[in-house]
């Protein structure tokens, strides 16, 4: 079949509306008109070299945004940009540091001074490498006299230290400012003196305890160029986001009055077809046995890694009408992915999980070798977990146009700039609207046409989209992370006293209204207290910057295969008694392992019958420590609360399963040890009124709460910067301490990140939102769409529907007992 005689995209169009034609698959398309660009003339203050370089490589013009952002940073304000994907955001943050560096070169000898640096932060290392090549490059067109490397855990040693004593530009992450440039920074004064410029690239990616942990990071390494004398810009770099200049403040610890705003979009844009898609029908009237499988690989693009998700399935005993069996998003979006480049389109699909990204990669391959076999070899799959070489050479095959289509997690929805793709396929919504801009934006780049394609998960928020698809054009969320958390703050206290003494005035650097968190740690024996300020106590023989994971992840468990030695794959500590327990199995990249030995830092693997799956079964359990604000809710019999929790959670036992069908084989016991953490939590409480007039007893009660906790987390999302794996939940009957029925809506990590406290503060929206999914679901008793969790402990049992719809629409206030 040729279609590339025609023009591709409009062929790709007319194939996806002959399809949705056909079914229910197509729910919504609009197209956005494009933009006519805006220039404004170039700065006075521009090297000639360097703007003629510019001009040599097709740049004659320059965006209005542009120069509004370079002019802020050549005045000397910090600035956040926060405009659309492939706006010419790096050029602008590099033209006053470039033109600085090139009239420092050429003063006088008796003028002469060091060249400046600048320092920029990538949250991945792809987005760092493609940024080296980047700034490299204009280096060298410019004939400056500057050099560049990159610096994160990828780069061999010479590298970095080539890095440290000669660039005056060093492409490094958070990660290693904190792990390695901080706790050495005396080595690194050369480029700490003359630190000129800062840049916090994809600024919207960080959020929750990631972002409090990069803000500090940030923090930190201007508190020390400044005590070295340096007076650097920070250029924060952002998708589009809501309050940009509010969230740029907390990272860089000042007031948002130092701030230049730059959000104004000035580039070029060509016409964007937006496509609200479902997955194709496979099986009208389903079962929850017959959905497993399905389940299993929707679930899998929630975000969980490594099949996951096949853990979270309904037990086979027991089944109950679903309603329609669709294909999972991860399967629906290869299927499109190899129609899409059949027709001439480079696609980039992205995916919530690695294992979804691999059988994506394989189904578009399939559907490639099939219908299109000139291209079946020019499809992959791109993830954290790849050896580094082979990021690299996906990436360099992908730029270069050898590969038709890429699947990715994350990793590609960053700022990497390849030029030509057409369409874009996310398989689930990304979290957040600014993630969806940030994906949706890949397609269509330098002002060119593009498709992009929002594939429904089967889930509550991706169900609520498609049947308010409006929401997806709604205002960007706000950044929510929370410096205020003792166990990120505390940490970073001890980190910056240990580089250099804290003093009375940096205190509010760090958000410090008082010494209060300064003197619980000296008294703790972590700091301390001299007549100039806050030291490190060096008696307690350890390292502050190791009590410290940026990412919240914990530790990572090494999977090892016994025969090589070689590590196949890692797994965050916090997941490893689910995913990781002796007996469970692991996918990678296709292969099927069973963990046949483990402990706190590595699990041995060996090769595994091919259908083979696990699943497990958690207890969660909560103690209110602190309640912090109590309101009521519409309805006076509801209480709302907000405050501190400690949860502890147990993985029990396992199921041992056999595909398709997820067949079960057997039960199995484990003995492991109860994980406890303090955190941030949301809950409400009932009264037994309440109760009654709901016609709730003992039997239904308990399914009524659970599934209403479900629902409650699939749709917080809507309203915060967070998916639903950055939460947990629990619901009880009769909650030991508030003597009611009770569901608690908590933060997954230490401390808090924030999300939990946004949903109390928007919890009108919040349930609005969640009980208009549940009660138009149209399923019989509940399903993944509604009111079933692809992360629930006791595989989704009990849940009653009907319950939760009726005291949702109580909690929203849309409805009375």
């Amino acid at each position: 079949m040729d279609t590339t005689r025609e023009d591709p995209r409009q062929a790709a169009l007319a194939y996806l509306n002959g399809l949705g034609a056909n079914d229910d698959r197509l729910v919504y398309e609009t197209t956005l008109p494009g933009r006519a660009p805006r220039f404004a003339a170039w700065p006075h203050w521009v090297d000639a070299e360097l703007r003629g370089a510019l001009e040599r490589r097709g740049t004659d013009r320059l965006w209005s945004h542009q120069v509004e952002a370079a002019t802020a940073l050549h005045d000397g304000r910090h600035v956040i940009v926060s405009t659309g994907t492939g706006s010419g955001k790096s050029l602008a943050t590099w033209l006053p540091y470039l033109s600085e560096a090139a009239e420092a070169a050429k003063a006088p000898a008796s003028l002469a001074r060091p060249l400046p640096t600048a320092c920029y932060l990538a949250p991945t290392k792809a987005l760092a490498r493609d940024q080296l090549a980047a700034i490299s490059a204009l280096i060298d067109d410019a004939s400056l006299p500057l050099l560049a490397a990159t610096a994160d855990g990828d780069a061999e040693r010479d590298m970095k230290t080539f890095a440290r004593t000669r660039a005056h530009v060093v492409v490094t992450n958070p990660d290693f400012v904190h792990h390695a440039l901080l706790p050495s920074h005396e080595h690194w004064r050369r480029l700490l003196r003359s630190l000129s410029l800062v840049v916090l690239d994809e600024m919207h990616y960080y959020r929750g305890v990631f972002g409090a942990h990069v803000a500090f990071v940030l923090r930190r390494l201007l508190r020390l160029a400044r005590r070295f004398g340096a007076q650097p810009r920070v250029a924060i770099l952002s998708a589009t986001t809501a309050n940009p200049v509010e969230a740029a403040a907390r990272f860089i610890g000042c007031s948002p009055r130092d701030i230049a705003n730059v959000s104004d979009d000035g580039s070029g844009a060509g016409e964007r077809t937006i496509i609200v898609w479902r997955p194709q029908v496979i099986n009208e009237t389903i079962t929850d046995v017959d959905a497993a499988l399905t389940s299993a690989d929707s679930l899998a693009d929630t975000g969980n890694d490594e099949w996951e998700s096949l853990l979270a399935t309904p037990h086979a005993a027991g089944a109950r009408a679903m309603g329609k069996q669709r294909r999972s998003a991860a399967s629906e979006g290869g299927h499109l992915a190899g129609e899409l480049a059949g027709h001439g389109l480079r696609v980039l699909a992205f995916t919530r999980s690695r294992q979804a990204a691999e059988s994506l990669a394989d189904i578009a391959k399939d559907e490639l070798a099939r219908r299109y076999p000139e291209l079946a070899g020019r499809f992959a799959a791109y993830r954290g977990g790849y050896l580094p070489e082979e990021r690299r050479e996906i990436e360099a095959s992908l730029r270069e146009g050898r590969l038709v289509g890429v699947s990715s997690t994350s990793a590609l929805e960053l700022g990497i700039d390849v030029s030509g793709l057409d369409a874009t396929i996310s398989c689930g919504w990304p979290g957040t609207r600014a993630s969806w801009w940030q994906q949706s934006g890949r397609a269509g780049r330098a002002g060119a046409d593009g498709i992009s394609i929002l594939v429904c998960s089967d889930n509550p928020l991706d169900a609520y989209l498609a049947d308010h698809p409006d929401e997806i054009f709604s205002e960007v969320e706000s950044s929510v992370f929370d410096t205020s958390n003792p166990y990120v703050l505390g940490p970073h206290l001890c980190c910056a006293a240990a580089e250099a003494p804290l003093l009375p005035d940096e205190l509010a650097l760090f958000g410090l209204r008082d010494t209060v968190p300064l003197d619980i740690l000296t008294s703790q024996g972590f700091l301390r207290r001299r007549k100039a300020g806050w030291y490190w106590n060096i008696a307690t023989e350890t390292r502050p910057w190791d009590a410290i994971d940026l990412r919240g992840g914990g530790s990572q468990l090494q999977l090892v295969t016994p025969a090589t030695g070689a590590i196949v794959g890692t797994i965050d500590s916090a997941n490893a008694d689910a995913q990781a327990h002796v007996g469970a199995i692991y996918v990678h990249q296709g292969r099927v392992y069973r963990v046949t030995g483990r402990d706190e830092d590595v699990a041995i693997i060996e090769p595994a019958p091919p259908k083979l799956r696990t699943r497990v079964t958690q207890h969660t359990r909560i103690r209110i420590l602190d309640e912090r604000a109590t309101r009521p809710g519409p309805d006076p019999r509801v209480l709302w609360h907000f405050g501190d929790v400690e949860v502890e959670r147990q993985v029990s036992d396992y199921d041992l399963l056999r595909l398709p069908g997820l067949e079960f084989i057997g039960n199995y016991q484990l003995d492991l040890p109860a994980r406890r953490f303090a955190t941030r939590a949301v809950w409400w409480t009932l009264a037994d009124g309440l109760v009654e007039e709901l016609m709730l007893n003992e039997d239904t009660l308990p399914g009524t709460l659970h599934a209403a906790e479900h629902a409650s987390i699939g749709l917080l999302p809507l309203v915060a910067t967070c998916d639903r794996w950055d939460l947990g939940g629990l619901s009880t009957a009769d909650h030991p301490q508030t003597l009611a029925p009770t569901v608690f809506v908590y933060d997954g990590l230490p401390g808090g990140a924030g999300f939990a406290e946004y949903g109390y503060a928007h919890r009108g929206r919040w349930m609005r939102a969640t009980a208009l999914r549940v009660e138009r679901c149209p399923c019989d008793g509940g399903c993944p769409s509604c009111v079933h969790s692809p992360k629930c402990g006791t595989n989704n049992e009990p849940l009653y529907k009907k319950g939760a719809a009726d005291l949702l629409a109580v909690l929203a206030g849309i409805g009375r007992a």
